[in-house]
């Protein structure tokens, strides 16, 4: 366990990864679960603080959302993009009761572990996982077996995608899926 003094808000670390991502994006990955932080509790006016240990947080960075990826000429990093917002509307049924959903551009996908969900208008046909959203969507894209326009995803650490694609699939039973094992 790391001591009060050793710990840092977001805008304190002083650190490369502040080059990449904001410190509101690195507060909204702890506020979500994905990232490793200490939580400070003030029992007096409630509030709760965000803190990080410098080291743990670009370890866990590098881990989950730096890419090598060789193109043609040389390498490229490729990193997360969070400025989609979460959406509220023109969701299909299915999907409306996930509350920290995001719907991204097909042909400008972010890097993120998570599950994503391929619709077609107003249906999910099929439910997946990938520790690279972008690329998995785009291997789809390219093989023209599922037709889809629309492309929806929550952030889900790399732990757990199994179990949360399961749940889906169990959930949704999109026509394009084969029978998924049940989670547990």
């Amino acid at each position: 366990m790391k001591t009060i003094t050793q710990l840092k808000e977001a805008k304190e670390l002083n650190s490369k990864l502040l080059r990449i991502i904001t410190p509101d994006q690195i507060l909204e990955f702890a506020k979500q679960g994905l990232c490793p932080h200490y939580r400070a509790y003030n029992p007096v006016n409630k509030s709760v603080k965000y803190l990080f240990a410098s080291n743990e947080i670009n370890e866990w960075f590098n881990k989950n959302y730096i890419q090598f990826v060789k193109g043609a000429m040389n390498f490229e990093l490729k990193i997360v993009e969070f400025n989609n917002p979460k959406i509220k509307t023109n969701v299909p049924g299915q999907l409306s009761q996930i509350e920290d959903l995001y719907e991204v551009d097909i042909d400008s996908l972010c890097d993120v572990s998570g599950i994503y969900f391929l619709c077609f208008n107003e249906e999910v046909i099929y439910v997946g996982q990938s520790v690279s959203i972008g690329n998995r969507v785009m291997t789809h894209k390219r093989s023209k077996v599922n037709k889809f326009n629309k492309v929806f995803f929550i952030f889900c650490p790399k732990h757990q995608l199994d179990y949360f694609e399961s749940y889906f699939i169990n959930l949704f039973n999109p026509k394009n899926n084969k029978v998924k094992k049940h989670y547990s």
